[in-house]
């Protein structure tokens, strides 16, 4: 990986979005424990043409190190969570298809599930996503089926049909 420190990463962020070139992670903020403080970074991290992984970040400072564990926020998926989702959806597939050959491979399906699971959340549910320190940890997604069970005509239990 290659590491790279800017001013700002928003400026970078905004060209790679304008070149059409996806983020790999993030941005995310990151705090790390140095001695009795925290060293904080803001990153975003890419692909390089060949393949090879490159983080983009600036830095945050300093601040006192808290002994308590970071915050976990569960909210409704939004549009730049798309990407994560579809990651999250690949990996429970690759573990799926461990489970059972007879799943599909994984970016064989990734588009679809995600398609149909967005349509069905919209309908009548909900995507959420969990994040902790800023980074994507997963989702949920839920919604209500209504089910119609119409009466079978002339079971035991039925009232005689009026004529």
């Amino acid at each position: 990986m290659f590491q790279v420190y800017v001013t700002s990463i928003e400026p970078v962020q905004r060209s790679l979005e304008a070149a059409g070139w996806p983020l790999y992670a993030g941005p995310r903020e990151v705090w790390r424990k140095v001695g009795d403080c925290q060293s904080g970074q803001r990153e975003i991290f890419v692909l390089d043409p060949d393949g090879y992984l490159v983080m983009v970040a600036h830095d945050l400072g300093y601040r006192l190190a808290l002994n308590e564990p970071e915050p976990v926020t569960i909210r409704p998926a939004e549009p730049r969570d798309l990407l994560n989702l579809r990651r999250a959806i690949v990996e429970l597939q690759d573990y799926k298809r461990g489970l059972h050959t007879t799943r599909l491979p994984r970016e064989q399906i990734a588009e679809a599930y995600l398609a149909w699971l967005q349509q069905e959340a919209a309908e009548n549910g909900v995507v959420l996503v969990a994040e902790g320190a800023g980074l994507f940890i997963g989702f949920i997604a839920g919604w209500i089926v209504v089910v119609r069970i119409c009466p079978l005509p002339n079971r035991p239990s039925d009232p005689p049909a009026r004529s």
